[in-house]
């Protein structure tokens, strides 16, 4: 009898060790892709995930120092380690930033793109936020103070383009808009006549209080050439209506909130 127990005991243990295995359980940080699997990646004593861009950053540190790079699937450097790299983020929807030294205006950060040439840098410090968009594109907003999220600077890197350019402030730092369609949708401070859409240089392209006799209080991304924007209308009620690029209705508004206004519907002392 105690001969089975101990037989059913080391049965189970060894079932127990090939399922760890199985699992990856080994204690060493894989890259999420088998893309890998004929690169020692030992050599290195850290290195990123594997991301749709099929490159990842990898890190050598030694008692001469540290250093930074990154390669693709067949272990080539895309960008050559360099101990001059301080941090390397993922490559995300083609391009990666990677930081360098500190500078007086911040720290250094160069925006790669997938062939390992830089495209555009600019300089962080620690208030800044960086938002990867859609289709490659990269938000950059700093806020005025470490006490207050409220944006002093906000910038826009378009893969299109592949220029850095500057966004009007945005309600928040922490607030990341969309670039769709060609245009980027961009709330500032005050709700009211403030709701803008720019084009991957920079420029307003349709201001929804100059196109709009009625206060515009929200709007969304453009796709397929056709926007939604709610406004308020003399009788005080919501509507929305469909706009095209030029801010000219494609259809007569609606009431929303089934025909109420925003405060009655909620209760509040306008009955």
């Amino acid at each position: 009898m105690k001969f089975v127990k101990l037989f059913g005991f080391t049965l189970s243990i060894f079932f127990v060790s090939i399922l760890l295995t199985a699992c990856g359980m080994n204690g060493v940080d894989e890259p999420k892709s088998d893309l890998y699997n004929n690169i020692d990646l030992s050599q290195y004593s850290e290195y990123g995930t594997h991301t749709n861009d099929g490159i990842i950053w990898v890190k050598k540190s030694s008692y001469a120092g540290v250093e930074y790079g990154y390669i693709d699937s067949n272990g080539e450097y895309v960008i050559p380690l360099s101990n001059e790299i301080t941090y390397a983020h993922n490559f995300e929807k083609g391009f990666a930033i990677v930081e360098f030294d500190d500078h007086w205006d911040g720290t250094l950060c160069k925006i790669y793109n997938t062939s390992g040439n830089a495209v555009a840098h600019f300089f962080k410090n620690g208030r800044t936020t960086i938002n990867y968009l859609n289709n490659g594109n990269i938000y950059l907003c700093e806020a005025s103070t470490e006490e207050t999220t409220r944006a002093s600077a906000a910038y826009m890197f378009c893969a299109e383009s592949n220029k850095l350019v500057e966004m009007p402030l945005p309600y928040s730092s922490w607030w990341s808009p969309d670039y769709s369609d060609g245009l980027m949708l961009v709330f500032s401070y005050y709700m009211d006549g403030a709701i803008k859409y720019f084009d991957s240089d920079g420029n307003c392209v349709l201001d929804l209080e100059e196109n709009c006799e009625y206060s515009v209080v929200h709007a969304t991304d453009f796709v397929d050439g056709k926007a939604t924007i709610t406004f308020v209308g003399k009788d005080r009620e919501r509507y929305k209506v469909d706009i095209d690029k030029t801010g000219r209705w494609l259809s007569e508004p609606i009431v929303t909130y089934e025909g109420k206004t925003f405060w009655n519907k909620y209760g509040s002392e306008f009955n």
